[in-house]
């Protein structure tokens, strides 16, 4: 018989993530109801253009975060825009006899778009970030199928916040929610 080692280091450290684990289960139960969705559909990243892209969510009762990503290639240009958002969230309702949610928060864009003139060997290219208010409507159309409107008003400086001047950035999705 070969006697078993054990690596009480390793031990000690499961002991204390299981301590840490059930803390949190005691502490933060919303955070662990939570739903993932997933959803597709269009965005105006592109200067108002609709634009086809892919939305995940996770959220709880009160909270959500979600990211996208957006974008479009051609044989001339390419766009490729990105974000992430964190809403504090709230049942708002009905419509039509349907659960309708809204939420408030922050999030982030990046976006990068590059442009080949025919011809031409350089490619000329620009990208931006901006960082804002978020909000999102959600209406749930029939059990876990969803409508969502979601839009980030970015700042991108000093200038733009003097002016009242930003980057919005709508995604309207149609999607599934696991709750």
């Amino acid at each position: 018989m070969v006697p078993r080692i054990v690596d009480r280091d390793a031990f000690a450290l499961d002991h204390i993530s299981m301590r840490v684990f059930f803390l949190a289960v005691i502490l933060c139960p919303s955070w662990l109801y939570a739903a993932v969705q997933v959803g597709t559909g269009l965005s105006s990243s592109m200067s108002g253009r609709p634009i086809p892209g892919l939305e995940l969510g996770v959220g709880g009762e009160a909270w959500k975060a979600t990211a996208s990503a957006i974008g479009v290639q051609s044989s001339y240009y390419y766009h490729a825009s990105y974000s992430a958002s964190f809403f504090r969230t709230w049942k708002a309702g009905e419509f039509l006899w349907s659960e309708v949610q809204s939420g408030v928060g922050g999030g982030l864009m990046y976006s990068v778009r590059g442009f080949q003139d025919q011809g031409s060997t350089t490619e000329e290219s620009k990208n931006d970030f901006a960082l804002g208010p978020a909000f999102f409507v959600q209406w749930f159309l029939v059990g876990p199928v969803y409508l969502q409107l979601e839009m980030i008003w970015g700042l991108r400086g000093i200038n733009e916040l003097i002016g009242l001047n930003g980057q919005d950035v709508i995604f309207l999705s149609l999607g599934l929610s696991s709750w």
